[in-house]
């Protein structure tokens, strides 16, 4: 019996892409994240220092958007066509970077939410099934 099929760590340490969705719809909004899971040293890492660093006023999702903030390592959109585009806030263009994230993440908290979510799945970064 082969093991490795349930190895979650390997590809939660390299990040795997997600699309985030719509609240109502549930739809695909052509927004990805690329996040790093619950199973990865960068989250255990990154969970150990938001808990040395909390505060009787730290909330939970203060802590999780911290976490998901070290773990995130890209995200890109991409238009109905599939071709790239720019990601904007309040039509201003926005690069990837800690700020951006934090800002996106404190305005949009249903992009934090999903984030979580996808981390916290283990079956999101089990190995990839190879064709046979």
């Amino acid at each position: 019996m082969e093991l490795s099929i349930l190895d979650t760590t390997t590809r939660a340490e390299e990040g795997v892409e997600f699309e985030v969705r719509h609240p109502k719809t549930g739809e695909g909004i052509g927004f990805y994240l690329t996040v790093k899971g619950a199973d990865s040293q960068t989250y255990k890492n990154a969970l150990k220092e938001a808990m040395k660093k909390a505060s009787d006023k730290t909330t939970q999702n203060d802590i999780k958007e911290q976490v998901l903030v070290a773990c995130t390592v890209g995200w890109r959109a991409v238009n109905a066509k599939g071709e790239n585009e720019p990601i904007t806030i309040d039509g201003k263009e926005i690069k990837f970077c800690e700020s951006s994230l934090k800002e996106m993440l404190k305005r949009m908290p249903t992009i934090r939410d999903q984030g979580v979510a996808f981390q916290d799945g283990r079956a999101n970064f089990l190995p990839i099934a190879s064709a046979s």
